[in-house]
């Protein structure tokens, strides 16, 4: 069955919930290779998850920022419905 995600689009819950499953279906397949690593590919191993694990991070928060920069910028620029000008901004 295909679901259409324009039409139903996930939440932040079911996105979160949906990041979670994926990490935990890994983490047998992971537990079995980590066994048969050396402690150098374990490390690497680590470090290459940390960079994913903080690439996702920004992903997901980056939509928070932009619209934080967003609204701090128009911060005092919006025109004043008193004045007589408000329509030429």
């Amino acid at each position: 069955m295909s679901v259409d995600y324009d039409e139903n689009p996930m939440t932040d819950d079911e996105l979160q919930d949906a990041a979670t499953h994926i990490g935990e279906r890994f983490e047998d397949h992971d537990t079995r290779f980590l066994a048969l690593m050396s402690p150098e590919q374990r490390a690497g191993h680590l470090q290459a998850l940390r960079m994913l694990y903080e690439h996702i991070g920004n992903i997901w928060q980056a939509p928070s920022r932009q619209r934080a920069r967003t609204q701090s910028s128009w911060a005092g620029t919006a025109p004043s419905l008193d004045s007589a000008t408000w329509w030429t901004c």
